[in-house]
């Protein structure tokens, strides 16, 4: 147990978001002292905090790492699938935004929009493990035919295809 202003610093959680947390009642363990020391009389578990913290970003979607190790692209390449926009206008990967009380924004993706983009788009190595055939062979057959990347390789670091381009 540590009191709130120090749980804030173990857990990397901002003080405003704890005490919502303990007056939300979310977190399981927490204890009171001398109430002169305000915020120092307030006792809340770190680790209950973090795991707390973390579930309720979680309750809003994958995270950007998560999305990174479900598509196979880089976070850099994620952060520009959610700016940028396709030919239909429509952004890539469409996120939810978090604030936290110190003013940080989180991004967050539902597994549905990932999902949308995987129907939508595949990566080259994806495209040729389904067909088989190795990498080198599959780019090549798409050069020949024309078929270029959605996004230059040195943006996605990796060739990403429009599948109904194929």
């Amino acid at each position: 147990m540590a009191d709130v202003i120090a749980a804030s610093e173990i857990a990397r959680v901002p003080v405003a978001d704890i005490v919502a947390l303990v007056l939300a009642g979310r977190l399981h363990r927490v204890e009171t002292g001398a109430e002169e020391l305000r915020f120092k009389s307030v006792f809340v578990d770190p680790e209950n905090v973090r795991r707390v913290s973390e579930a309720e970003v979680a309750g809003h979607g994958l995270s950007p790492k998560n999305v990174s190790d479900l598509i196979g692209l880089k976070l850099l390449a994620i952060d520009l699938l959610r700016v940028n926009r396709d030919t239909d206008g429509e952004l890539f990967l469409n996120a939810s935004t978090i604030t936290n009380a110190r003013g940080t924004v989180r991004h967050c993706y539902a597994k549905e929009e990932v999902e949308r983009f995987r129907e939508k788009y595949v990566k080259l190595q994806d495209l040729a493990a389904e067909h088989g055939i190795v990498t080198r062979t599959m780019g090549l057959k798409l050069s020949k035919a024309g078929i270029e990347p959605f996004m230059e390789f040195k943006s996605l670091q990796a060739k990403v295809f429009r599948r109904k381009d194929l």
